[in-house]
């Protein structure tokens, strides 16, 4: 009975938020900055609040319609963005593999590359994955991890890195990020992606 009551509410979830992706990439993206603020803001296990929880099946990347009582849903984005201040350019570009098979298995790995035409780079990835918690079924946050890589001496104008992790949970909604920031002096410049 336990698990009728879940699918239903997940299922309601889904019919209400419909099937979203989103792609933001370089300045600053109102959407994409909300996300991360949510991301930010919640521990793993926390419920979101209603407004919150809105704004994340809005903006983020829903599980499709299914019958199932939890669907597979599976991508792989190309991520990229660049920018430009006070002639210093920094530009991210990513490749990704995000797989939510069931609740035992959701998996994902990215390979991030940011560049900059000069001071030192760094790359960034974050994955955050939103479900179904507690009796009342409100959604909130199952997973969140943000892997960083900085450029070596050697070129500092070059930073990689090839990141993944597994997870459990039934997956409503995730998102995914890389961010490349340059430091030149006292510049700092920041370009983003997100899905």
């Amino acid at each position: 009975m336990k698990r009728v009551i879940l699918s239903a509410l997940f299922m309601t979830l889904i019919f209400i938020g419909g099937f979203t992706t989103s792609s933001f990439a370089s300045e600053s993206n109102p959407i994409t900055d909300e996300l991360n603020r949510i991301a930010d803001e919640y521990e793993v296990g926390e419920v979101l609040s209603d407004e919150d929880a809105e704004f994340v099946l809005e903006h983020g990347n829903l599980a499709p319609e299914s019958t199932d009582i939890m669907p597979i849903f599976s991508y792989s984005p190309t991520l990229s963005g660049s920018k430009t201040l006070n002639g210093v350019w920094v530009g991210v570009q990513a490749s990704c593999n995000i797989n939510h098979w069931n609740p035992f298995s959701n998996k994902y790995n990215c390979t991030v590359k940011a560049n900059s035409n000069k001071g030192t780079v760094k790359a960034q990835l974050e994955h955050v994955a939103y479900g179904l918690l507690g009796k009342d079924g409100k959604l909130g946050k199952l997973y969140g991890r943000t892997f960083p890589a900085s450029s070596s001496k050697d070129n500092p104008t070059h930073a990689s890195l090839s990141a993944g992790d597994n997870y459990v949970g039934g997956v409503v909604v995730s998102t995914t990020t890389v961010r490349g920031t340059a430091v030149y002096g006292s510049t700092t410049v920041s370009a983003y992606d997100s899905y």
